[in-house]
């Protein structure tokens, strides 16, 4: 009988640590660019694609990245290469938010009325090779 628990309980284990490797290849999307915070504050941001001209942020959106201040972060928008996703979406839109002023019970509606966040940015695939993939806030 020992033997058996003993026998389940390492099966148990060994799932686990399966199961964390695979969450973490779930996230294993490539870089698309980075965003170099050069503030004083902490700021969140979400990329909008397919859906440009549209400025309105969807109520269930998440940050695309948070950079502290002083900081240079990279971060992924799809699990397509660089050049796919901008053959898809020929121009990028990067609204930049307070994540230091963010409440995350609170964020949906502030993001609701479009007055809450700090900058937007309109990108187009030439400008970003222009600038080496890094856009610079502010």
């Amino acid at each position: 009988m020992k033997t058996i628990k003993y026998l389940v309980c390492i099966a148990f284990i060994l799932s686990l640590v399966q199961c964390e490797k695979w969450f973490e290849a779930v996230d294993d999307r490539p870089d698309f660019a980075r965003i170099s915070n050069h503030s004083n504050i902490a700021i969140f941001g979400i990329v909008k694609g397919c859906e440009y001209t549209d400025t309105i942020i969807p109520d269930r959106t998440d940050y695309t990245f948070i950079a502290l201040p002083h900081e240079l972060v990279p971060f992924a928008v799809s699990y397509d290469t660089r050049e796919e996703y901008m053959e898809k979406n020929p121009v990028i839109q990067v609204f930049i938010g307070n994540f230091e002023a963010s409440d995350k019970d609170k964020y949906k509606s502030r993001v609701r009325q479009q007055d809450y966040f700090l900058k937007r940015y309109e990108l187009t695939r030439e400008w970003l090779e222009e600038h080496n993939w890094i856009i610079d806030y502010p």
